[in-house]
């Protein structure tokens, strides 16, 4: 891919983070030529939205058909990436066994890993600051987690959302194909390195900032 002209808004690292995250959906599509069968597009245009030498990008309607039939949404978790955003699960694709733990956990190492920080002169430096990421972004994955389970418990107190599809085991190529919009959660610091903007983690199949309200549990269980 050419360099990228000085009128762009974005940097070229995040324009080779979009091909890469394109890469990454084609690829668990199984092959061009085999997701080509199933989009709009040829195997070459297919392979040609993968190339960083090459200028073109995958269109929107393709990103959501080889979404459908990836892993994760790749391409779309690097866009809100690159707009400051961070994608959340929806209770259709979490697992809630051991939600509610693993949110204290995670919660809580994350408070700790920033406190400890905080004890050396009072801020977060460079050196601490990979560690304290990687725990936040852990916490942030498991109260998303927490919180999709709780609206899949008590749908009342969560965004309506209509899918054609019928009730599914969490997280199965079967749910992805009959067209549930997923985003799951990512605590992975390499996964889009380059994007620019707000680090991550997805939806239901909303957006959500920063700073989401907690969910109030009903009585009740799961």
């Amino acid at each position: 891919m050419s360099r990228t002209p000085a009128s762009r808004i974005r940097s070229d690292a995040d324009y080779r983070a979009l091909k890469a995250a394109t890469a990454r959906a084609i690829r668990d599509n199984g092959s061009a030529e085999a997701f080509a069968r199933e989009t709009r597009g040829v195997g070459e245009s297919l392979r040609n939205w993968q190339r960083h030498s090459h200028e073109s990008f995958i269109p929107a309607d393709v990103i959501a058909d080889a979404e459908s039939g990836a892993e994760r949404p790749y391409i779309t978790e690097v866009l809100a990436r690159m707009q400051g955003w961070i994608l959340v699960p929806g209770p259709e694709v979490v697992d809630a066994s051991g939600a509610d733990y693993a949110a204290m956990k995670e919660a809580g190492e994350a408070v700790a890993a920033i406190a400890e920080a905080l004890s050396h002169g009072g801020r977060i430096d460079r050196a601490e600051a990979p560690g304290v990421l990687k725990e936040i972004r852990e916490a942030i994955a498991a109260l998303a987690a927490e919180e999709a389970a709780l609206v899949r418990a008590f749908p009342e107190h969560g965004p309506a959302v209509s899918s054609p599809c019928p009730p599914s085991p969490p997280l199965g190529r079967s749910s992805l194909r009959c067209g549930r919009a997923v985003a799951l959660v990512s605590a992975d610091a390499d996964e889009g390195a380059g994007v620019s903007g707000a680090e991550r983690p997805q939806g239901r199949p909303a957006v959500a900032p920063r700073g989401a309200e907690p969910t109030e549990r009903s009585e009740g269980g799961r």
